[in-house]
């Protein structure tokens, strides 16, 4: 017990001294807000998603009795295309976050609560809500600080919106990995090679959605993991892992590059696997993990040393 209560605190030592805020650049923070504002659009410009005129199984704040179904009045959907539009023009410059920031949020969580209040739940949308959500957070936060006249923060605000923005990402993929695990009661890797019937039902349900000839069978990756159970398993784990672990980005870029890299691979082997695709959490990692501007400047900038090492 001693040991592991020891262990413990050398963790929580190591998170505290290591998963902190890091020097971001002014063009850097520009660019990722720039790349999220058409994200953020392209999400909500979803036309079916207004159509709805019932809500047969609230989800979220619909289960507080709160009736999203006005959404589908005819002039909503372009309405809030406007507004969106307006807002992220805004949020792109960093000009009246606290306004900008909360009423995307509530924007998008109206949206996809309506949406997944229909009976299936979405989870490919929930990653903007919290990214906004996030940002909306530090937001309130650093005009909290401001009001209570504390110390100036030792950063520039744009590396909390970025560390926090990081964090919340990396958080929904540990409470994937937790859920996992606690759901299985500690077998998921174990028993990983039964995601074989969830193949076999995405490739029936693809067929039934599109018709397709070729989609008829069995698949022949489900087949392959009922042949190779140990092997699946080590490539299940890895994973698992992955998600487990995803909080390391927040340890700095390189650990960020390397998890961003790790969620867009683990998406692609998703969508390989069962045609499940996850357009919005690749993107995400992309823009706020990967950092691809970043490492293309990085052998033009006379600090990249100190950088690299942030």
């Amino acid at each position: 017990m001693n040991r592991i209560k020891q262990l413990w605190k050398s963790a929580v030592a190591w998170g505290a001294a290591t998963l902190v805020p890091r020097s971001v650049m002014r063009w850097e923070w520009f660019l990722m807000r720039l790349f999220f504002a058409p994200l953020v659009w392209l999400d909500l410009d979803s036309p079916k998603v207004y159509q709805y005129t019932t809500q047969p199984e609230p989800k979220g704040i619909a289960s507080l009795g709160i009736d999203l179904t006005w959404l589908s009045n005819d002039w909503v959907y372009p309405g809030i295309l406007w507004v969106v539009g307006a807002l992220l023009v805004p949020y792109v410059i960093g000009r009246g976050l606290l306004i900008v920031l909360p009423l995307l949020t509530l924007i998008s969580v109206m949206v996809r609560t309506l949406e997944n209040s229909q009976g299936a739940i979405q989870h490919s949308h929930q990653i903007i809500a919290l990214v906004l959500l996030a940002q909306t957070a530090v937001a309130f936060w650093l005009l909290a600080r401001r009001r209570r006249g504390l110390d100036p923060l030792p950063l520039p605000s744009r590396s909390y919106y970025l560390f926090y923005t990081q964090g919340i990402v990396a958080a929904a993929y540990v409470t994937a990995a937790v859920s996992k695990f606690f759901n299985s009661k500690g077998l998921w890797i174990w028993n990983s090679p039964y995601l074989t019937f969830d193949l076999v039902k995405s490739k029936r349900q693809a067929y039934y959605k599109k018709l397709d000839e070729t989609l008829t069978g069995a698949p022949e990756v489900a087949l392959w993991v009922i042949d190779h159970p140990m092997i699946s398993r080590v490539a299940f784990g890895g994973a698992f892992f992955l998600e487990l672990l995803a909080f390391v980005a927040l340890a700095g870029r390189r650990w960020s590059l390397a998890v961003g890299l790790g969620v867009i691979s683990l998406h692609q082997g998703i969508f390989f696997l069962m045609n499940l695709t996850f357009r919005n959490n690749e993107l995400v990692a992309l823009i706020f993990f990967v950092n691809v501007p970043f490492w293309l400047a990085l052998p033009f900038l006379k600090n990249r040393g100190a950088l690299l090492r942030s």
